[in-house]
């Protein structure tokens, strides 16, 4: 349906942008000088329309649907059980194979575990029973086969009479080696006693027994234990074992859900009064850290995906949401978007003390970080753009996108009482179970980034960031577009801290001959394109963007 309300207004407004005449006789003003005039579009009745639409919508509700644990299990795409109070297996995914595809019931289960994990497995689903889910952390349970240990939680999930609750378990597997060993002490600083520890751990076996097996005291081990997930930036030991298992397996980390280390989400009010919902992934290891801006539909999602690489690499990032996205509190006038962004940022870095961060902004937050640069030049390091674009100058800079990017910078452009809309016909279609086809629309088959997408098994990742991105509805990307459509080169003259921006050849939204004419003679600006990518380059390629930030902060 999103679609073919896109394809009548893409029909209108293809029609009205290049006839000659309007419908009183009056020669139309040329869009090239259009550019120039912030107009909120000339047909009253078409607005009242649009307008009388949107209250609809509105009044409808947004009904998002939450999926059940079982339709939750069932399309997972990683292997993944769900226990019912029961003790019934009540769902299993697609990629379950060998025993676990067998399994029924938890007694099953048990009879494959360790008796200290028979009983972790007993203790839960009597915690199951009696609804005192939040009593117990996540656990890991050592079996007597492959794979040798699996990850069991508990979770919720509302329903319309009652709330379900289940026993998620997933596998994780891996081999240690001595290679493994190495790969530690390079990626996190420890010390030989502490990759013991380590290995002990990932073979299940508690603090005692570690200390019984090492000939040290219970006492020692635990102090050691507590400096392991210091250095690791982990915040337990359920999260270690997952994330050095994600690490060992390096080569499936594309499909490892188990692998992902969850972002850390908080708030603060800034000094104007509003929220500013605040993100944080990684670890401090005495690099620069990183400010991380969002692009529209994304919000974080691609820092969730490679988080276990960032804690890996020992980056500290801070992911502020733009006003109206996630739960920020929104501006009332999009055109102050930037200042009150650049107030934002400005704040974070005197709030936690942050010593000449990277800006890194990824798609529409490739603008600000540009601008960021300039304006924040002597309080950053520098800054990257990925997959960002330029200042749009001319008609033809909107003509030479693809016919849905195309279609909404029209609108956002030239007819912005509208937008919010024919944005709010898109939320509805992302609130709804046709999300996947929202996302299909948004990368054509012959795009490469669909490509990437199925590869990547991306889709999951995709759909959290979107439904972040519209709580609100449609007011964080009214007030983004305001830029997004508009010339801010008059923002970046000057002087400024350095900027990259990292494109891929093949990104059907900007076009890398428009991104290269746009930055031609940029002060400080050092374009890189890539082959064999588009848009999605920081999922496909994040070689390139940890480079990049290397590069900035002057590490080899």
């Amino acid at each position: 349906m999103f679609d073919s309300f896109l394809d009548i207004w893409a029909d209108h407004i293809e029609s009205s942008i290049h006839a000659p005449f309007d419908q009183d006789g009056d020669r139309l003003m040329h869009l090239e000088d259009a550019m120039d005039v912030d107009s909120p579009g000339r047909d009253a009745e078409l607005q009242a329309h649009f307008a009388r639409a949107y209250q609809i919508l509105e009044q409808v509700g947004r009904k998002i649907p939450i999926p059940g644990i079982r339709k939750q299990v069932s399309a997972a795409q990683t292997p993944l059980l769900a226990v019912g109070p029961d003790g019934t297996v009540t769902a299993r995914s697609p990629a379950c194979s060998g025993w676990l595809a067998d399994l029924t019931d938890a007694d099953e289960i048990r009879s494959n575990l360790t008796a200290h994990s028979q009983q972790v497995l007993s203790d839960l689903i009597r915690d199951l029973q009696s609804a005192t889910l939040p009593s117990r952390a996540p656990a890991v349970l050592t079996t007597g086969r492959s794979p040798r240990h699996l990850v069991v939680r508990a979770v919720t999930a509302p329903g319309a009479d009652r709330d379900e609750h289940a026993l998620l378990i997933e596998p994780l597997d891996f081999q240690w080696s001595p290679q493994a060993g190495d790969m530690l002490v390079k990626s996190f600083g420890l010390s030989p006693a502490e990759v013991e520890i380590v290995r002990h751990l990932m073979t299940g076996k508690s603090l005692r027994e570690i200390a019984g097996e090492m000939g040290k005291s219970e006492h020692t081990v635990r102090n050691q234990s507590k400096s392991i997930l210091s250095k690791s930036g982990a915040p337990g030991q359920v999260e270690l074992i997952r994330l050095v298992a994600f690490l060992i397996n390096e080569e499936a980390r594309t499909g490892d859900r188990a692998g992902k280390t969850a972002l850390r989400d908080e708030s603060f009010a800034a000094r104007d009064g509003r929220r500013v919902q605040l993100f944080r992934a990684g670890r401090a290891t005495g690099r620069p850290p990183i400010i991380f801006l969002h692009g529209m539909l994304d919000a974080v999602a691609v820092l969730e995906y490679l988080s276990p690489q960032l804690v890996a690499r020992g980056y500290e990032v801070l992911a502020p949401m733009r006003p109206g996205f996630g739960q920020s509190d929104p501006v009332l006038r999009p055109e102050t978007i930037m200042d009150v962004v650049t107030d934002q940022i400005a704040e974070l870095i005197d709030r936690e003390n942050l010593d000449r961060p990277i800006i890194v902004g990824h798609l529409a937050g490739g603008i600000y970080a540009h601008v960021l640069a300039h304006r924040l030049r002597d309080r950053v390091t520098g800054a990257v753009a990925i997959s960002s674009g330029v200042p749009i100058v001319r008609l033809s800079d909107i003509s030479s996108m693809t016919k849905r990017v195309r279609i909404m910078a029209y609108t956002a452009r030239f007819t912005p009482a509208l937008l919010p809309a024919v944005l709010r016909a898109g939320i509805a279609m992302i609130d709804s179970e046709d999300i996947d086809a929202f996302i299909d629309a948004q990368f054509p088959d012959d795009t490469m980034d669909r490509a990437t997408i199925r590869h990547l098994e991306l889709g999951p990742w995709l759909q959290s960031g979107y439904r972040m991105s519209v709580k609100q509805g449609a007011v964080g990307f009214a007030s983004d577009s305001y830029w997004t459509v508009r010339d801010w080169g008059p923002l970046i003259t000057g002087e400024a801290a350095p900027v990259i921006y990292l494109h891929g050849a093949g990104d059907h939204v900007n076009r890398f001959e428009r991104m290269q004419a746009g930055l031609k003679g940029r002060k400080g600006v050092d374009l890189r394109i890539t082959e064999g990518v588009g848009q999605l380059l920081f999922y496909e390629r994040p070689d390139l963007v940890f480079a990049a930030i290397d590069d900035l902060s002057g590490e080899q």
